[in-house]
């Protein structure tokens, strides 16, 4: 439900297209703009080009990469040290 007509009818015009001229030739979605589209075609395509330098993980915005760095900060605040330092070593291997 919505908690006021306003909010209805801004979700309708969703449905209707208008106002969203891109839209995307995989599932019709439509958009406002052009890097809108260009972003949500990386759901279909499983593009991911934001990588996390500390573990790897990849994302397809930036804001999602930016929020999971938050995540490692965080933790090196826990333990006192900054971000992308590892300084725990194996004592067996090389490997940090």
């Amino acid at each position: 439900g919505f908690a006021d007509r306003g909010g209805l009818s801004r979700h309708r015009r969703r449905h209707d297209g208008v106002g969203r001229p891109h839209q995307c030739p995989l599932c019709g979605k439509g958009f406002g703009a052009a890097w809108g589209l260009r972003l949500h075609q990386r759901t279909h395509s499983g593009e991911r080009p934001f990588a996390c330098g500390d573990c790897g993980k990849a994302f397809r915005q930036a804001p999602h990469l930016r929020a999971h760095r938050r995540l490692h900060a965080e933790k090196c605040r826990r333990r006192r040290c900054r971000p992308g330092e590892r300084p725990h070593r194996c004592p067996l291997c090389p490997k940090a």
